[in-house]
């Protein structure tokens, strides 16, 4: 007897680790995903796998590949590395699933259209294209709660100041007891600006900026420009955007 069941034992744990391995990321996803992420035309398994598309706390990607990190069980996370399409763009980052359902994502490089997120930043209109780095970036209830990194952006458009490019600009994110505080500064634009925009854990911005014009500023830019409230100095002008998520 002893024989069978030692047989029996192998027989059964076999099973278990033969669904562990094959378990179909499709009854995970809609067993486990918190309600920030829509996952379409799932394949493969919760180790690794692709979807068609994702539409992760508002930003939408497609051709999602995910492989599994096992390392990351020892911080109490679910972790992956992702490769993904966004909206005009590409998408490599490290993708940790918490237990309460937030999401971090680490070692994050994209390039990608800046018109899905216009409404996100407070900047209705607003185009161009960004390279993204992120050391961190955390989604917690669908909405940003920690972002260490950097963007820089090409080709900006701020219906606000001109519905014309006004050139390439550079934004510099950090995780603040105020919220999410990004500095923006101009890198090869035809307007000088240096500004500061927040995002706060009740989902309400503020963009504070100062622009002024260089001398190959256009002249139509610069006509937009005069009719921005006046700053504290010649030549400057005040950009001030407030409002709720």
């Amino acid at each position: 007897m002893s024989h069978w069941r030692r047989l029996l034992v192998i027989g059964v744990l076999t099973l278990i680790v033969g669904l562990i391995v094959k378990f179909p990321a499709r009854v995970a996803y809609h067993w486990f995903a918190p309600p920030e992420i829509a996952v379409a035309g799932i394949e493969g398994t919760v180790w690794r796998g692709t979807a068609q598309s994702a539409d992760i706390g508002g930003f939408y990607v497609g051709d999602v590949e995910w492989r599994f990190r096992p390392f990351g069980l020892f911080t109490g996370r679910l972790s992956y590395s992702v490769s993904a399409r966004p909206q005009f763009g590409t998408l490599v980052t490290d993708v940790a699933l918490s237990p309460g359902g937030a999401i971090t994502l680490t070692a994050m490089e994209s390039n990608v259209s800046l018109q899905p997120f216009d409404v996100l930043i407070g900047v209705r209109g607003m185009r161009g294209t960004a390279a993204v780095q992120f050391d961190r970036l955390k989604i917690a209830d669908g909405f940003i709660a920690e972002a260490e990194g950097s963007v820089d952006i090409r080709g900006l458009v701020v219906p606000q100041v001109s519905r014309e490019p006004i050139g390439a600009y550079r934004v510099e994110l950090s995780t603040q007891e105020t919220g999410i505080v990004a500095s923006i500064v101009d890198t090869d634009g035809l307007v000088d600006v240096a500004g500061t925009l927040t995002l706060t854990a009740g989902r309400s911005y503020s963009l504070l900026a100062v622009l002024a014009a260089k001398p190959e500023t256009p002249q139509q830019l610069r006509q937009q420009i005069e009719f921005l409230p006046r700053a504290d100095a010649p030549g400057r002008h005040e950009l001030r955007l407030e409002g709720q998520l």
